[in-house]
């Protein structure tokens, strides 16, 4: 069982990617702020910088080491658990050290509230604690993708195969108690996203005519980034429900109805969706006295899809029936779906700035990203260190993504080939938990 487990993982693993998922090691040891070259996947227009393009960074898998010696991580031992391997699943290029554990055991309490109704408590014991009990709801977030490039020069044309997947469920006030004190109903909200498909990108930038003056010591970049696409697979559904208590003697019994919609489009039914995203971005780049200064801002995920597929109408409660119904041949157009805006910014002092002939060069750098209900952001530090004939980096960075996250880091490069490591912090996937990774990468270029 495991061989095939170790098959589906290298696949996951040549389809990593994504905006927090699949920074490179040095990204994750600065606490996930992008930097330099890094900053291009973020902002089009950082591709026309000169020093852009000179390096790759190629990650090493080590989730599989952990994939080859824990058991937790084996469907067919007695110590499987499926929320450990679903964490180390979400980091195929990470060894999580500190995955999160399902619970040992979940108890339900029967009680009264103050007004006499019955109310039910659902309590996890042992384990990580889920994010129900701890924030209210659950969310999962996860989008990879293989881009295969064709650099020319301050363009780049690639292929870019993609899959994603968004889940949210949220419970009101009266129903987040059913995972504390305890509840006697509310109301619930899910909403469900997936999409597969394959890209041709087309990304680049050049530097605007505007001269550099004593007001203005730099140049300003302008990029984009269109990317037409083929879709192969689209599910976008959204629910709605309530649940109540009643009480029946000496019996309590649970009541719920629902309702919603679910659309849904597979190249296997002979549905084939089409669309068009694209970015636009500038970068100010300065030359200033104490160093190099960059400042960017983009808007992301800007463009329109159209798909074929059934549609239906979501309904149901305690007595059952069919959730589904027949469905509903139709068609769906999503405009700017996904729209996001993304500011970064990066300074890198020079070793004269600096002032001692050990330190080369000392890289602060910073990025916020939102999508207008969601944001994260990052900030980092890199420092470089002489040690001929040798270059030894030293980095450390806190961040936001869903939670608190940080990481310390180090790299060392000789000759155009390099090493870097890093330890870095998130939230497991469905919990509140802290968890804690080694990532690693080779280094090409400088």
């Amino acid at each position: 069982m495991r061989r095939y487990l170790l098959a589906a993982f290298a696949s996951l693993l040549a389809f990593q990617g994504g905006f927090a998922a699949a920074q490179s090691a040095r990204a994750l040891g600065m606490g996930g702020v992008r930097a330099g070259q890094e900053a291009a996947d973020l902002n089009p227009a950082y591709r026309a910088l000169p020093a852009a393009g000179a390096r790759i960074e190629i990650p090493l898998p080590l989730s599989l080491i952990a994939l080859l010696t824990d058991p937790r991580l084996d469907p067919t031992s007695e110590t499987f658990d499926a929320l450990t391997l679903l964490d180390q699943l979400s980091h195929p290029f990470t060894w999580v050290l500190t995955p999160a554990v399902s619970p040992d055991e979940i108890l339900v309490r029967i009680g009264q509230d103050e007004d006499g109704l019955p109310t039910v408590a659902i309590e996890f014991l042992g384990g990580s604690r889920l994010s129900l009990a701890s924030l209210g709801g659950l969310a999962y977030h996860q989008h990879t993708d293989l881009l295969v490039p064709l650099p020319l020069g301050q363009v780049l044309i690639g292929l870019r195969p993609y899959i994603g997947l968004d889940t949210d469920l949220t419970l009101d006030a009266d129903l987040s108690g059913l995972f504390r004190s305890g509840a006697s109903g509310g109301m619930l909200g899910a909403t469900l996203g997936a999409e597969a498909g394959v890209a041709l990108e087309v990304s680049g930038g050049f530097p605007l005519p505007i001269p550099a003056s004593p007001s203005f010591p730099g140049r300003l970049y302008l990029g984009g980034r269109v990317a037409p696409f083929i879709g192969l697979a689209k599910v976008e559904g959204d629910l709605t429900g309530t649940v109540a208590t009643e009480l029946s003697g000496d019996t309590v019994e649970v009541t719920y109805s629902y309702q919603g919609d679910l659309f849904v489009s597979s190249v296997t039914s002979g549905q084939v969706g089409f669309g068009a995203s694209a970015d636009l971005g500038v970068v100010a780049a300065l030359d200033l006295p104490e160093g190099a200064a960059t400042f960017g801002v983009a808007v992301r995920n800007l463009g329109v899809e159209w798909w074929p597929g059934t549609s239906f109408t979501l309904s149901g409660d305690e007595s059952g029936g069919d959730p589904l119904g027949s469905g509903v041949t139709t068609s769906r157009l999503f405009a700017v779906d996904g729209l996001s805006l993304t500011a970064s910014a990066g300074i890198a002092l020079s070793p004269e700035t600096l002032g001692t002939p050990l330190l080369q060069g000392l890289l602060v750098a910073a990025d916020v990203d939102t999508n207008f209900g969601y944001a994260e952001g990052h900030l980092g530090v890199e420092a470089a260190f002489a040690a001929f004939p040798a270059v030894v980096f030293a980095r450390a960075g806190i961040g936001f993504e869903n939670g608190f996250v940080f990481g310390i880091g180090s790299g060392v490069a000789i000759a155009g080939i390099g090493f870097d490591v890093a330890l870095h912090g998130y939230r497991s996937p469905f919990t509140s938990r802290q968890a804690l990774g080694v990532a690693a990468s080779l280094v090409f270029g400088f």
